[in-house]
């Protein structure tokens, strides 16, 4: 069942259903809906993916005014995209698709695909209405790789605790010790190691068994978001025994998504 508070559907009134109805099941379709309702009454969409958030349409009263933007009310309805490239194939189809159904007469582009550092320096959106003037927004919004990356390691993995997040600063918490990352200069050259500075950075794990999740989760993570390019980083030296450090030290090094060497290491026994 789903948690109290989150949300359940989103209902329309518009104009003429002739033409919302096309339109949206057409737009809807480009985004992964799929229509689950229709009677006299009311058409409604549904995400295929099983979200539980649904839109639907009706007909507005015929004495009902038009929709003005900046009234009080509906502002705008933003839907995500997974990348730039479905933005601007998301807006080239809904280009098309005004042209070929009478134009203005079923919405127009208030703003083609553009970025908005406003919004943070990986958000990339177009504006557009629909045939009642309601103005929608697709929005690709990508977050930093090298927060993706820390994200998954320390919150993922390391459990510990996002305290800060925003354009300047990522933090994270693991009891008495805090971490934290800011973006670099742009002229900032990239991290090179043995430079005098950052050697690297060294995380405990309670156990030789949460190494080896730790390295497993890793290989599958840059595998999903490198593509086998190093592009957020990459394993330097698998788990393995290092008996200069301790009997029983067992550690894996690999980088971020900066070249900034990291390990993982155990001092004890495995648990087996």
């Amino acid at each position: 069942m789903p948690a109290t508070g989150t949300p359940l559907h989103l209902a329309f009134s518009v104009k003429s259903m002739d033409i919302s109805v096309p339109f949206y099941r057409h737009f809807l379709g480009l985004l992964g809906y799929v229509q689950t309702v229709e009677n006299q009454y009311y058409t409604g969409f549904s995400h295929k993916n099983g979200s539980g958030f649904d839109l639907g349409f009706s007909s507005a009263s015929q004495e009902s005014p038009g929709h003005v933007k900046g009234n009080i009310g509906f502002h705008h309805l933003a839907f995500n995209a997974a990348s730039n490239k479905e933005v601007d194939l998301i807006y080239q189809a809904v280009v098309k698709y005004f042209e070929a159904n009478g134009g203005d007469k079923v919405g127009k582009i208030l703003d083609p695909p553009y970025f908005l550092p406003a919004y943070g320096d990986n958000c990339y959106a177009f504006y557009f209405t629909d045939p009642d003037g309601l103005k929608m927004e697709v929005a690709a919004i990508k977050q930093s790789t090298t927060r993706q990356f820390y994200r998954h390691l320390l919150v993922g993995l390391l459990a510990h605790s996002e305290s800060v997040q925003n354009d300047f600063y990522s933090g994270y918490d693991s009891g008495d010790f805090h971490i934290g990352f800011t973006p670099a200069k742009p002229d900032s050259p990239p991290h090179v190691k043995g430079h005098v500075g950052l050697h690297h950075l060294a995380f405990h794990a309670d156990s030789k068994e949460k190494v080896d999740e730790v390295y497993e989760s890793l290989v599958r993570f840059y595998a999903q978001h490198g593509g086998g390019r190093d592009k957020m980083g990459k394993i330097l030296d698998p788990p393995q025994l290092y008996p200069e450090y301790g009997e029983f030290y067992y550690a894996l090094y690999f980088t971020d998504p900066d070249g900034i060497k990291l390990e993982i290491g155990s001092e004890g026994p495995s648990e087996e």
